[in-house]
């Protein structure tokens, strides 16, 4: 066994090297939900700004599909308010003509 210049062990144990795998696997799997919450409403007012009035009123199915997740979330959880105040945040940044922002939600529901 080799030893660094500070004295410790240059080579990891099978359980370090196991929790380290575990701690990465942990926070790909906190990242990827959180990316996909904070990335669904630009994606939606993309899609929307480049198709226009068609597709506001009648989204691709792809959209749909990629939607379903985060519709769920707004519609059967708790964080519905703060979803809908992100989403209206990103509305406002999307929007040309701010005369047409919506108003503010209410503080509690």
């Amino acid at each position: 066994m080799q030893t660094n210049t500070d004295g410790s062990d240059s080579e990891s144990t099978p359980e370090s090297r196991s929790a380290f795998r575990n701690m990465g696997w942990a926070l790909a799997l906190l990242t990827v939900p959180v990316l996909y919450v904070l990335t669904l409403p630009p994606v939606r007012l993309t899609t929307f700004k480049v198709g226009g009035q068609p597709a506001i009123l009648n989204p691709p199915k792809w959209l749909r599909a990629y939607s379903a997740p985060y519709d769920w979330l707004i519609e059967e959880t708790p964080l519905r308010m703060p979803l809908v105040r992100y989403t209206i945040w990103w509305m406002t940044l999307f929007d040309d003509d701010h005369s047409t922002r919506p108003p503010p939600l209410p503080m509690n529901p």
